[in-house]
C-alpha cells in the first residue's frame, strides 16, 4: 500500500508534509490535477455568479464562498488522504517567518490605499473576524495552500520530485497552480477584469512563495489573514483585498 506524502518543495530540507493518516491509496496525479481544475472552475463560477451576476451583499457573498469552498476542501483532504496538522507543526518557526515577511508586504500595499471609514465597537469585531480571519483563512486555503499540494502531490506521484533542481522546478510549476486558482476565482469580479487583475496575482503570488520557501502553510494562512485584518481596519469601501465591491 503506497503512503502518499507531500515533500517539502524547500531544496535544503528532505521533510514531508501533508502526509497519509488514513489506509488509504489517495490520488492519482490526474486526479490531483482534476482537483486544480475543479477548485478554477468553481471560483470562477463563484464570483461571477454572486458577484457578478447578482451583485450581493460582500459579508453574504463570504457566506456563500464558505457554503461552496468548504465541501471542496474538506473533499479534496479526504480523497487524498491529508492530513493537515502535521505540516503546521513540522518548520513552524519557518512558517511565521514567512507569515512576517510576506504579511509585512501585503499590508504595506494595503495601507497605501486611500483609507475610508470603518465600523466600530462590535461591528468592528464582528467585520474583523468575518471579513479578516474567515475570508482570509477561506483565500489562503483555496488559492494557495491546496493548490500548490495539488501540484506537487500530481509532481510526486509521477516521480519528478526526487531530484533537488526537479524540485525547485515543480514548486515553481506550483505556485503556477496558485495563480491558476486565483485568477479564475478573482476574473468573476467585475472590479478585476481588466489590468486590475495583477494585484490579486502579485499579492497571492507572494503568500504562495512564502508557503512554498518556508515549507509551512502558517506562512500563506497567517500572511492573507494579517492582510484581510488590515483591509478591515484601513476601509472596507476602498481596499482592494476584500471584493466584491459595487
Amino acid at each position: 500500500m503506497s503512503q502518499a506524502t507531500y515533500r517539502s518543495p524547500r531544496v535544503a530540507r528532505q521533510s514531508r508534509a501533508f502526509p497519509k493518516t488514513r489506509p488509504v491509496e489517495g490520488l492519482t496525479w490526474l486526479g490531483h490535477l482534476t482537483w486544480l481544475i475543479v477548485f478554477g472552475a468553481a471560483g470562477f463560477a463563484l464570483s461571477g455568479i454572486f458577484s457578478g451576476l447578482l451583485d450581493l451583499e460582500r459579508s453574504l457573498f463570504v457566506l456563500v464562498y464558505l457554503a461552496v469552498a468548504s465541501p471542496l476542501i474538506a473533499g479534496y483532504l479526504w480523497t487524498a488522504g491529508i492530513d493537515v496538522r502535521a505540516p503546521i507543526a513540522r518548520h513552524w518557526k519557518w512558517g511565521l517567518l514567512g507569515a512576517l515577511l510576506a504579511g509585512a508586504f501585503v499590508v504595506a500595499n494595503v495601507l497605501g490605499q486611500e483609507a475610508s471609514s470603518r465600523p466600530e465597537s462590535l461591528a468592528l469585531v464582528g467585520n474583523l473576524l468575518w471579513l479578516g480571519v474567515v475570508y482570509g483563512l477561506l483565500d489562503a486555503m483555496f488559492l494557495s495552500i491546496l493548490p500548490i499540494a495539488m501540484i506537487w502531490l500530481a509532481a510526486k506521484d509521477l516521480g519528478f520530485t526526487r531530484g533537488r533542481y526537479d524540485r525547485i522546478v515543480v514548486a515553481m510549476l506550483a505556485l503556477s497552480g496558485s495563480l491558476f486558482v486565483t485568477v479564475l476565482y478573482h476574473w468573476g469580479f467585475a472590479e478585476y477584469q481588466g489590468t486590475e487583475i495583477s494585484g490579486p496575482v502579485i499579492g497571492n503570488g507572494v503568500l504562495s512563495l512564502a508557503y512554498l520557501v518556508s515549507a509551512n502553510p502558517l506562512a500563506s494562512a497567517l500572511g492573507h489573514v494579517a492582510m484581510h485584518v488590515a483591509s478591515v481596519l484601513h476601509g472596507i469601501d476602498t481596499t482592494i483585498q476584500l471584493p466584491p465591491h459595487y
